[in-house]
């Protein structure tokens, strides 16, 4: 699922992977530690509907993109390697 690990805008996957990483330590700073790249974090119990929301605003606020209801899947949401892939082809 891995992408080109920057897009035209210069965002890169390990800067998305990095500032999700810090917004959700904020969030549930009980179970982010766990979670490498390709964690479920549904599975960890760190995201749920409530935070999906928070997820969302910040991921559009922090890098200038604007995910459709459609993307907000449980494929594109599950680990911090598909949120970082999402938000890198979406900030194209």
């Amino acid at each position: 699922m891995t992408q080109n690990p920057d897009n035209s805008n210069g965002i890169r996957r390990e800067e998305v992977i990095s500032k999700v990483q810090g917004f959700l330590a904020q969030e549930r700073p009980d179970g982010i530690g766990a979670a490498q790249e390709n964690t479920n974090l549904f599975e960890l119990g760190i995201l749920d509907s409530l935070l999906i929301v928070s997820l969302v605003v910040f991921v559009e606020d922090e890098f200038a993109c604007s995910l459709d209801y459609d993307e907000l899947t449980e494929e594109n949401l599950c680990c911090l390697s598909a949120i970082a892939d999402l938000v890198v082809r979406k900030a194209a």
